[in-house]
């Protein structure tokens, strides 16, 4: 029963990173990404610099569903046998 509710938070938790990447990916000029990267607000944002945090946000998304469909794979075979 502690695997089962440890393999729901961890899937979960992989569900928020990648609703995180898409939502950056989708607004990638957000305030929350200036506060964190120090840029004011009076700064304009150049092509190339949207540009690499969508790269970003891909990445993340990527690293979500593979870590999410690994966990979901072990949760089913912990289970199973």
């Amino acid at each position: 029963m502690f695997l089962l509710i440890l393999d729901v938070l961890i899937i979960s938790i992989n569900v928020l990173i990648i609703l995180f990447g898409m939502y950056v990916f989708t607004y990638p000029d957000n305030d929350w990404l200036r506060m964190f990267n120090g840029i004011p607000d009076d700064v304009e944002q150049d092509d190339i610099d949207l540009l690499k945090i969508k790269f970003r946000a891909v990445i993340a998304i990527m690293l979500g569903v593979i870590m999410g469909s690994f966990s979901a794979l072990q949760a089913i075979v912990t289970h199973i046998g």
